[in-house]
């Protein structure tokens, strides 16, 4: 009972804490960039929504969602710096970007995330003796499915190769204006896939209890994580690397926070970082200042400061958020059976949208809140608690479900969810059908494969007389 209490009061003790140091924040900034133009920074008034956040999180027990809840906040400090060091290194139309109305909308938008993460573990989460859920999951995969899904990123990247001749990060240039125009090959739409074989190698390396196997699997999940990075977008390793935190929360639980959440994070930031530079070439050397290297990580959130500043919702041409996400999600073949064409429905997203405006063939990512905010206006806040609620639904079942196949699914779509903020909505819902794709032939061919087996088994020919 002690034990629980003390639990409790560090927890508070932290919330207290972390929401004296985010009201801090505009002074912290103030005295980073002394440069900067007065009346555009965030003011005390403006962060009143993100101690409501920091209140709304305090609340929440669930370490899943606590890990979100951090990462949503986080990424407004990370966001605040790139955007206010781009101003006074890059200047031109991000110079004297007002980020107030931003920074309201943003946390406000923090706040109604959490309160659905809140509302579901209050109102519709079971309850568990262990916050981080039940015991590790049993072992469904058959051995030659988990062979296949081991295989598959090797066989990706060779297509890959085949198809180009060459694998773009490595390349030495800068692959930036020709990355998203490259025909990679027949196997590229299926990269999802990656995610899943990295999760399960690092799943496998959490639970073998011989060392060797331990090590040899965590070299194939890092392995997989460079592989998937090959074509210089980041994606798929990002959300293998939050998937990779779910899992260890459920296999490892309180152990994550100062085993496993340190060195996945530093990872995160390495390749994040090493990715953009790899990928830019020779352009790299730009980034030696310090305020420069700042504007490395948060650009989504600096893209969404400048909208704010230029556009109001409604105003964005070409843009219809329910359209290009409900295509992005729907087969093609069915989409052109009633007349539709997927890639004219899914151009209509916020990649195309926002790079008609900065007048470039590069997607630009402003995140979830940006999205829904610039299609629905206020009307956006209830969707977000929406995404709240269907947040918590996934955390519970990567919480409570027993087989590792299913857990390994939800660990994706919680790598998914760790995403929403930098990433784009066709990109989440279009990668959602190769999921169901996958998770269904790895149940049918488990089933096949684990019935002819147990009949050769049992078959009694395959025995001798003695």
């Amino acid at each position: 009972m002690s034990a629980n209490k003390n639990s409790v009061f560090i927890r508070w003790l932290l919330a207290l804490a972390g929401g004296l140091i985010f009201l801090m924040w505009p002074l912290v900034l103030e005295g980073i960039f002394p440069d900067a133009i007065e009346g555009t920074l965030p003011s005390p008034v403006n962060l009143v929504p993100g101690l409501l956040a920091w209140y709304v999180i305090a609340q929440v027990k669930c370490p899943y969602s606590r890990l979100l809840g951090y990462v949503w906040l986080a990424w407004y400090c990370i966001g605040t710096l790139n955007t206010i060091a781009s101003s006074l290194v890059l200047g031109g139309y991000y110079s004297q970007l007002d980020m107030r109305v931003a920074t309201q909308i943003y946390l406000w938008a923090t706040v109604f995330y959490f309160l659905g993460l809140y509302l579901f573990e209050r109102l519709l989460s079971s309850k568990y003796a262990s916050v981080y859920g039940g015991e590790n999951p049993s072992p469904n995969i058959h051995p030659i499915v988990a062979t296949i899904l081991m295989v598959f990123p090797f066989s990706w990247l060779l297509s890959m190769y085949i198809s180009i001749g060459y694998i773009p990060i490595l390349s030495g240039g800068s692959i930036v204006d020709e990355m998203y125009e490259i025909g990679y090959g027949p196997l590229y739409p299926y990269g999802v896939i990656i995610a899943v074989s990295i999760l399960y190698a690092g799943y496998k390396a959490m639970v073998e209890a011989v060392l060797i196997r331990r090590y040899a699997y965590g070299l194939l999940a890092l392995v997989c994580i460079l592989i998937s990075m090959a074509d210089g977008k980041r994606g798929i390793a990002m959300i293998a690397l939050g998937g990779l935190i779910g899992i260890s929360f459920r296999v490892l639980q309180h152990k994550t926070w100062t085993k496993t959440l340190p060195i996945l994070t530093y990872s995160l930031v390495t390749m994040y970082v090493g990715t953009l530079l790899l990928r830019v070439g020779e352009d790299s050397a730009r980034y030696v200042d310090a305020y420069s290297k700042m504007m490395l990580i948060g650009v989504e959130f600096r893209d969404f400061v400048y909208t704010v500043n230029f556009f109001e919702p409604g105003e964005i041409a070409n843009y219809s958020w329910a359209t290009s996400t409900i295509a992005a999600m729907t087969n093609n073949l069915m989409l052109t059976l009633i007349g539709l064409d997927k890639g004219e429905l899914t151009s209509l997203d916020s990649a195309h949208a926002w790079s008609a405006i900065w007048n470039t063939t590069f997607g630009i990512r402003t995140g979830i809140v940006s999205e829904l905010w610039f299609a629905y206006g206020i009307f956006a806040m209830p969707l977000i608690l929406v995404l709240g609620l269907l947040s918590g639904y996934v955390i519970k079942k990567l919480k409570t479900l027993r087989g590792e196949r299913g857990v390994l699914f939800m660990a994706t779509l919680f790598g998914l969810l760790s995403l929403l903020i930098t990433s784009q909505s066709t990109f989440t819902a279009g990668v959602l059908p190769v999921l169901l794709y996958l998770y269904l032939a790895m149940r049918l061919f488990g089933h096949v494969l684990g019935r002819r087996f147990a009949e050769v088994a049992i078959n009694p020919s395959n025995f001798k007389r003695s």
